[in-house]
């Protein structure tokens, strides 16, 4: 799988989670329906997730490699923001 294809895939993932979102907020579904669009989400969310824990990682490598600066953790700022 070549570099851009996983990018476009990352890519895709999100437009494909957002318009299920856009489906379950705009369309009338039956609980079945609503039910299955969650997991279809939520299976999307975990990819996603996980395409991005990878490259956090390859950040955090490269960064260590070069030793020519910190990785800031970005979640706690926020954290710190929201206090």
């Amino acid at each position: 799988m070549s570099k851009s294809h996983k990018e476009s895939s990352f890519e895709e993932e999100v437009r494909q989670l957002e318009k299920l979102l856009d489906e379950m907020e705009n369309k009338d579904l039956t609980l079945e329906q609503s039910i299955e669009k969650f997991e279809q989400g939520a299976k999307l969310v975990q990819k996603c997730q996980q395409t991005l824990d990878r490259a956090e990682q390859k950040i955090k490598a490269l960064i260590k490699e070069n030793n020519k600066m910190e990785l800031a953790d970005y979640r706690q700022k926020k954290d710190d923001a929201e206090s």
